[in-house]
């Protein structure tokens, strides 16, 4: 986004750090398991969900939550700077329980995008 331009300033890259929940040192484009995060991150914030705005304040926000954590942890645990190595993103691809937090954190991305589209379109 910065490369395009489309966000330029500190402020604008605060909010994207914020919003992915990734430092801005990081470039996933190769991982699609920590971009699928990223991206998941990035539209329920949109959505108002994990905000003060949310859709839903029970338990499954508290559990997505800490669901983004524990992949977080995973990721900067084998990546504690912006260097990515092969084998260790090989790890963060092949983990098992990063697989089983991402399908909760995608099923509830794709109901709070639901209930954002009806609120706003009816």
């Amino acid at each position: 986004m910065f490369d395009l331009e489309i966000l330029k300033s500190v402020a604008d890259k605060n909010s994207f750090t914020y919003a992915y929940r990734i430092p801005a040192i990081y470039n996933l484009s190769g991982f699609p398991k920590a971009l699928t995060l990223a991206n998941c991150s990035g539209s329920l914030m949109a959505c108002g969900f994990l905000t003060k705005y949310s859709h839903n304040t029970t338990a499954s926000d508290k559990e997505t939550e800490e669901d983004f954590i524990a992949c977080n942890k995973s990721w900067l645990s084998l990546h504690p700077s912006a260097v990515i190595e092969p084998e260790r993103q090989k790890a963060f691809e092949a983990n098992r329980e990063i697989d089983e937090k991402l399908e909760n954190i995608k099923q509830i991305t794709a109901e709070a995008i639901k209930k954002e589209q009806r609120r706003m379109f009816g």
